[in-house]
């Protein structure tokens, strides 16, 4: 797809200590969902992509032109970046109509109020807010001054879209027709996209690729496939609603799992699992949820690994009830609701937990990405 592209490397100090060192490259027509813990630097890295904090090093070129390059003493302003962004508080301007806030963003592209009220019009059909073009952000709901934000900053055609949890003011029952209305609206969006979302259902269904941030470094990037099948850390694993361990392979496909993957004492005896892999040395352990089935009482058969432990928490996901195990192993399960009110879980319920030693997936470590 033609159209402008993004190279950037961020590396900002703030006061506190931390530091945000990020290199990312989009192309022309692709989203790149940026997730990460809380604290993570997601926010930071937008505000320097807005412009609304200046680079300490590295730098921002986008379509050829360098917004931010320290080094040069190259600084644009947020105003002349042609960077449209979509807050998760909105930012909406209260003294505006609906109509005239959607239209604000073409104002500073020379165009008269005429002309803009004109052009912004089919962004007002396309995102149902016809009916509220006259009244005021104050009289809006959550959700419809958010979908008021998305198209103010798709209105102005710019050059970068950078999305900040554009959807998280929307209620359940919106959710999914406004998520299925923005990937219609990216797909048609020439330009490169940044997407801030803490929503990992909003990832999958929105980026082409996942940017995995972690303490202020990419700790992956990949395609919602790659991160499912080889997470490179426990919380890109919980994005993708898997399991991640890491652990000594003998070569004999009995693994030693890592203290740190559990809640058991290092001083303990070490938890082992049975796997069906004979490489030997330092291994990562990709667990499906599904796979780790739960019982009243110590299961017989084929099982190789089994275990007695106890419900940390436990999640109502619609078909899905997902539970947390405790010691030994700190494991994220999920069964039908009907089973798990059969075996009458609760937080603190005893419950033994059975995997069967094929359905654990091994490879070597690697270093995050």
């Amino acid at each position: 797809m033609n159209g402008p592209s993004l190279d950037a490397h961020l590396v900002l100090h703030r006061s506190n200590g931390f530091v945000l060192d990020l290199a990312i490259s989009i192309d022309a027509g692709t989203t790149v969902a940026i997730l990460g813990p809380n604290g993570a630097g997601k926010s930071t890295a937008v505000s320097a992509l807005a412009g609304l904090l200046a680079l300490d090093d590295g730098h921002i070129t986008l379509d050829g032109r360098d917004l931010d390059r320290p080094t040069a003493g190259r600084f644009v302003e947020p105003a002349e970046r042609r960077v449209g962004v979509v807050f998760q508080d909105h930012l909406l301007f209260d003294h505006l109509t609906v109509a005239e806030n959607v239209a604000f963003g073409l104002h500073p592209a020379g165009w008269s109020r005429a002309r803009a009220a004109r052009a912004a019009r089919p962004w007002l059909d396309r995102f149902d807010l016809t009916d509220l073009a006259d009244r005021t952000p104050t009289e809006l709901s959550g959700g419809q001054a958010q979908r008021v934000a998305i198209a103010r900053a798709l209105a102005a055609e710019p050059d970068l879209l950078l999305l900040d949890e554009p959807l998280a003011a929307v209620d359940l029952a919106n959710r999914t027709v406004l998520r299925r209305r923005l990937a219609e609206d990216l797909a048609r969006y020439p330009g490169p996209r940044v997407l801030i979302t803490h929503e990992p259902a909003d990832a999958f269904a929105l980026a082409d690729q996942i940017l995995i941030l972690e303490e202020g470094r990419r700790a992956q990037l990949g395609t919602t496939a790659e991160i499912r099948r080889h997470p490179a850390s426990p919380y890109a694993a919980a994005v993708a609603g898997t399991n991640l361990m890491f652990g000594h392979n003998d070569g004999r496909g009995v693994i030693t799992v890592d203290p740190a993957n559990g809640h058991h004492d290092p001083a303990d005896a070490p938890i082992t699992l049975q796997a069906a892999d004979s490489r030997s040395g330092p291994v990562q352990l990709v667990i499906d949820p599904r796979a780790i089935s739960l019982h009243p009482e110590r299961p017989t058969g084929s099982h190789r690994n089994v275990w007695p432990t106890t419900v940390d928490w436990l999640e109502p996901l619609g078909d899905t009830t997902r539970i947390m195990l405790g010691a030994p192993l700190a494991l994220v399960v999920d069964i039908t609701p009907s089973a798990a009110a059969a075996l009458g879980l609760r937080p603190g319920a005893p419950v033994w937990a059975a995997l069967k030693a094929t359905e654990i997936s091994t490879s070597p470590r690697v270093p995050a990405d």
